[in-house]
C-alpha cells in the first residue's frame, strides 16, 4: 500500500512539474546583461544578478522581479504590473528603472507616469522622479531621480557591441528560453518516469 501511494505521488509530481513549467517563463542573469521582448511588445533590460518571471501567455501583463531592470512598456488598455517582495509598480506605457532587494525598493521614472504601491500606500511618480521604500524603517522617500541606471545600461550596450549582439526588440531570446524550459521538463519527466517504472515493478513483485 505504501509503495502504491508513492507511485501515485510520483505521478502527481510529474504532472505538476509539466503544467507549472509550461505556464511560467523564468529568465535569470549572472555576471551578464540581457534584454528580452515580452509577448505584448514591451522590452526589459536586465542588470547583473537579476531574475524575472512571467506567465507564458502574458494575458494580465504581470511580471515578477528580483534585482534590477529597466522597463520600456508599450501602451495598452490593461495596466502593466511589476511585482516585488517590497511593493508593486503599475503603469500604462512608460520608461522606468526598478531596483529591489530584501530591504530597499528603488524606482526612477524616465517617461510617463508610474504608480508605486507599498506599505505606505499608493504614490504617483512623474518623469524625473525617484522613490525609495525602506522596509526596516517603513519609510518612503520621493525626490529627483539621479538616473544611475544609465551607467549600467551604457555598459549593457558596450557588452552587446563587443559580442556582436544588437540591442533591439526581438523575441528570439524568449524562443530559446521556451526551448530550455522544454528540455528541463523533459529531463524531469524522464527522471520521474524511471521512478514510476521502478515502483511499478516493486508492486508487481509483491502481488
Amino acid at each position: 500500500m505504501i509503495r502504491f501511494n508513492k507511485l501515485v505521488y510520483l505521478i502527481i509530481c510529474a504532472g505538476l512539474i509539466f503544467f507549472s513549467s509550461c505556464k511560467q517563463v523564468s529568465i535569470k542573469t549572472g555576471d551578464n546583461f540581457d534584454d528580452i521582448e515580452l509577448p505584448d511588445g514591451s522590452v526589459v533590460y536586465l542588470n547583473h544578478n537579476t531574475t524575472v518571471r512571467f506567465n507564458k501567455k502574458f494575458e494580465n501583463r504581470n511580471i515578477e522581479l528580483v534585482g534590477e531592470a529597466f522597463f520600456n512598456i508599450v501602451s495598452d488598455e490593461n495596466p502593466f504590473v511589476i511585482n516585488t517582495k517590497l511593493g508593486n509598480i503599475e503603469v500604462i506605457g512608460t520608461e522606468f528603472n526598478v531596483k529591489t532587494d530584501k530591504n530597499i525598493l528603488d524606482v526612477e521614472v524616465e517617461k510617463g507616469r508610474v504608480e508605486i504601491h507599498t506599505k505606505k500606500g499608493k504614490n504617483i511618480l512623474n518623469p524625473g522622479k525617484h522613490a525609495q521604500f525602506i522596509k526596516n524603517k517603513n519609510q518612503l522617500i520621493i525626490n529627483d531621480a539621479q538616473f544611475k541606471c544609465r551607467i549600467w545600461i551604457g555598459e549593457l550596450k558596450l557588452e552587446f557591441k563587443r559580442i556582436g549582439r544588437e540591442v533591439k526588440h526581438s523575441s528570439k531570446h524568449l524562443n530559446k528560453e521556451f526551448k530550455r524550459s522544454g528540455k528541463k521538463v523533459g529531463r524531469e519527466f524522464k527522471k520521474a518516469g524511471k521512478e514510476i517504472k521502478k515502483e511499478t515493478k516493486k508492486l508487481k513483485k509483491t502481488k
